[in-house]
């Protein structure tokens, strides 16, 4: 055994919780401002409305007495949902081990997969934000510890309430007939169902028509987003795997072949369990929305471990020098996740955040069309009180010509707030972006010209240096962008 085996093998949970609270934790100071959905968390959490979030009520309920907590100290929302999703995360990585371990691996094994599952991208950036993401992973970890611990109706009355923390949990209900067939012990899934449906059910019925059918409830999100083809899912998964676990995919071939043959319940469950998160993934068509594969990351992450252990027990031509190669690799795929996921997110946000006061002294009153993410951070950073960031000083950009004609009509200025994915490689390559789908797309623009709703007729390629820019659009009836206006920030 070598010596990096016999460090792995000593490592427990409290270990990996402690190294990865330091390194969420490390990331989150200076405080990452509020990305994304974070935003219009912050700041329906502050002024205690939930009427719009509604399908998360289980994590503003989670999240309140920390607020208050923070409220003592004057502390900042953004601040203390991001501290709170960096111990969510770091806790979710530490439980992983014992659970890996109820699953019949050793202990190297287990806490390989745990470095392996909490330096991917995904994972290690959803820890440096206050989104529901990091919560909902440690819910369900927790769930699934505790169902193979035969703990079957805590695991259920959880599992319950992780559903009201986000619908994107339902997809890792498959898990639990799995264990239960593995245990041999249906009563326990029984109870498992019961208990869940129970606390589901009672939690959620005092709020059902805005769950299910509110603004933002589970129909009409399921309605607002069109079905990908299955060739565009399996695309995505495959970005995802390479996204997330670099290096190391090369493994997971191997960790799925020795799974099948020495830990069937592991490959079985595998299956399963991505099967689950590849229906919710055919139907969430964004690229952003990479966090529905979250949860498989568990199973991904365990089977690479299986795959790279499995070599050196074999004595694998290539991991004969183990003792040097698996420390390198742990090393050099970390920091690939940091480098090519996390700080290009991360600067994205911040450079947003430095642009938004120079464009609200530009805009003044006028109006800022964005897509909701980039919508959501304007008016938290430029409105902080504001009871509806929905209805504030902005208005989601339009996709339709029709659109874009009744918002310029009468001289109207608006100003678009344009994102383009310049710091992040992979998505360069693969998205076009707000602008590339609105204005840089030439077949695009003259469809628009042809219908009477000219956006620009100038090259805006070159107008448009940075990623975050804006432009005063004319009324449609004038046919031309009368000027680019740029903030300091953005020169």
């Amino acid at each position: 055994m070598t010596k990096t085996i016999k460090i792995l093998s000593s490592v427990d949970h409290t270990h990996l919780g402690i190294l990865f609270s330091v390194l969420y934790l490390t990331f989150v100071f200076p405080a990452m401002p509020a990305v994304g959905d974070a935003a219009d968390y912050a700041a329906s959490i502050r002024q205690g409305d939930y009427s719009i979030r509604t399908v998360h009520i289980g994590y503003n309920i989670l999240v309140s007495p920390f607020m208050m907590l923070g409220s003592w100290f004057s502390a900042k929302t953004t601040t203390i949902l991001n501290l709170l999703a960096a111990v969510c995360m770091a806790g979710a990585v530490a439980i992983l081990h014992p659970l890996y371990l109820l699953l019949g691996c050793s202990r190297s094994i287990s806490a390989l997969a745990c470095i392996l599952f909490g330096t991917s991208g995904l994972i290690w950036y959803h820890a440096e934000f206050g989104e529901v993401q990091a919560m909902l992973v440690l819910l369900i970890v927790i769930c699934l510890y505790l169902a193979l611990r035969g703990k079957a109706t805590w695991s259920g009355c959880l599992f319950g309430f992780t559903l009201l923390v986000s619908q994107a949990a339902a997809p890792s209900a498959i898990c639990f007939p799995m264990i239960a067939l593995w245990r041999r012990s249906w009563g326990e899934f029984v109870k498992f169902a019961a208990s869940s449906a129970l606390v589901f059910v009672v939690g959620v019925a005092p709020i059902a028509q805005d769950y299910f059918w509110g603004p933002r409830g589970v129909i009409l999100s399921m309605e607002y987003y069109p079905a990908r083809s299955v060739l565009v899912m399996v695309t995505y998964f495959l970005y995802r795997l390479v996204e997330n676990h670099t290096i190391w995919v090369a493994w997971l071939g191997m960790g799925t072949v020795v799974s099948y043959k020495n830990l069937p319940h592991i490959f079985w469950g595998g299956v399963v369990s991505w099967s689950a998160h590849a229906w919710l993934n055919l139907r969430l068509s964004h690229i952003e929305y990479g966090f529905a594969w979250m949860p498989f990351l568990i199973v991904s992450s365990l089977m690479i471990a299986i795959g790279v252990l499995w070599a050196h027990d074999h004595k694998s031509v290539v991991m004969k020098s183990m003792g040097i190669v698996l420390p390198i690799c742990i090393a050099l795929s970390t920091v690939l996740s940091c480098v090519l996921y996390v700080l290009p997110k991360r600067s994205d946000a911040i450079k947003l955040k430095q642009v938004v006061q120079d464009v609200k002294a530009i805009v003044r009153a006028d109006t800022v069309l964005a897509t909701p993410h980039i919508g959501f951070v304007y008016v938290y950073e430029t409105e902080p009180e504001v009871a509806d960031v929905w209805n504030a000083s902005w208005q989601p950009l339009p996709n339709e010509v029709n659109s874009w004609q009744e918002l310029m009509q009468g001289g109207r200025r608006v100003f678009v707030l344009l994102y383009r994915h310049h710091t992040h490689l992979f998505r360069r390559m693969i998205v076009d972006g707000v602008i590339g789908q609105f204005l840089l797309n030439d077949k695009k623009r003259e469809q628009y010209r042809d219908e009477g709703a000219v956006i620009s007729e100038i090259d805006v390629r070159e107008s448009l240096p940075r990623e975050f820019c804006f432009l005063t659009a004319a009324s449609w009836e004038q046919g031309r962008l009368l000027e680019v206006v740029r903030s300091e920030s953005c020169r």
